[in-house]
């Protein structure tokens, strides 16, 4: 069974004004146990955190420290858990870079006919400042993005963004669980709406609404609900059984929580594409919450980790399962595709696939509101 998986690359470079540094190959992986304690301590937190309406975003440093800053000076309200790092007189709320990124979403088709290729668009939290990647910036498309967005926008260089860049195990049956081989992607986490439960995957795996889905030659089910328009989540919902198991090798499953995971900047975070199976060594996120047209569509609340050095993931992983290990086995959201550029993939099956270190991801919190659904 083939698999097609969404890798659209959109490889960081050098930025050509104020940018945020990009983990380079160079960089020594994060100590894992102490990136599990802080992205289980960002997790924790994030509710009682961005609860206020001062909240101007959460993120975990290199040094595996989760921070959390306000706009305002910081109060006994805000008291956090030991650990955690408050920080107060930030200029924006988390609101406000959201608000932010949705008037770019506003403009990104008049700037690409202007020819200025705006890739992605959303906050950086640890700058508190609205954060576009652009392909090929030239000096008057950095002026006029500053004209239209603020003198304090922070715009890095992005490669052009290029098909072949979707990433899409073998014999499941009902209740079919995530991760497993589905067409030419992978199935993603099972989720309860109206009543009933059902799988997700990628909506860029879906041709048209009511495609049969299959798996190891068993029918799984139809695609009867596809988020393809504007401001979506990717994400297309298959009439299949869906049980609260994911594949973690060929054969061994793990039951997940039915709490979704919030994945900060900073967090640890683990891919299991059907085709790549589980990579979750280093794998670390360096942006949130950004908006981004690399599907064909613009789809909002998408977040890229990876770590340089490590195929992350692949063509045929779409789809599948993003998640966290510990404290608890929890989905933090769905493969989009690649965020850097692709590679030959060097894992099994590779003749003609390909990977990329860098991946987008879907949030799960966002999928599951999009669809009115629980895990």
């Amino acid at each position: 069974m083939s698999r097609r998986l969404a890798l659209l690359p959109a490889l960081l470079l050098t930025a050509v004004a104020a940018v945020a540094a990009v983990p380079g190959s160079a960089a020594a992986a994060p100590s894992g146990a102490e990136l599990t304690r802080a992205s289980a301590l960002a997790n924790d937190s994030w509710d009682t955190a961005s609860a206020d309406p001062d909240f101007a975003g959460m993120w975990v440093d290199d040094r595996n420290v989760p921070h959390v800053s306000y706009r305002g000076s910081a109060t006994a309200k805000r008291s956090m858990s030991a650990g955690i790092t408050v920080h107060s007189g930030a200029r924006y709320t988390y609101r406000d870079l959201k608000a932010k990124r949705d008037a770019v979403s506003d403009q990104v088709r008049s700037l690409r006919k202007a020819g200025i290729h705006v890739t992605e668009w959303g906050p950086h939290v640890a700058t508190n400042k609205l954060r576009l990647s652009v392909a090929d910036p030239t000096p008057a498309a950095v002026e006029e993005l500053r004209a239209r967005f603020g003198a304090d926008v922070e715009i890095e260089a992005s490669e052009i963004p290029t098909d072949g860049g979707l990433f899409s195990r073998t014999n499941d049956s009902a209740p079919w669980a995530s991760s497993a081989f589905l067409n030419d992607c992978t199935s993603g986490p099972h989720i309860k709406r109206n009543g009933s439960t059902y799988l997700l995957t990628a909506a860029h795996c879906v041709d048209f609404p009511g495609q049969v889905f299959a798996n190891g030659g068993q029918v799984v089910g139809t695609a009867n609900w596809v988020d393809q328009g504007d401001r979506t989540t990717d994400t297309a919902i298959i009439t299949g059984q869906g049980g609260p198991y994911m594949y973690v090798t060929d054969s061994a499953y793990q039951v997940m929580s039915t709490t979704p995971w919030v994945a900060v900047e900073g967090s640890g975070v683990c891919f299991n594409g059907a085709y790549s199976g589980q990579i979750c060594a280093g794998q670390k996120v360096i942006k949130t919450d950004y908006c981004t047209d690399i599907t064909g569509r613009l789809v909002c609340g998408v977040s890229t980790a990876g770590v340089w050095g490590t195929q992350s993931a692949g063509n045929g992983d779409s789809g599948g399962p993003v998640h966290i290990k510990s404290p608890r086995w929890a989905y933090a959201g769905t493969i989009i595709g690649a965020a850097s550029e692709l590679q030959t993939c060097t894992r099994a099956p590779a003749p003609g696939r390909f990977c990329s270190e860098m991946v987008r991801f879907n949030s799960m919190r966002s999928i599951l509101d999009r669809w009115g659904a629980t895990l």
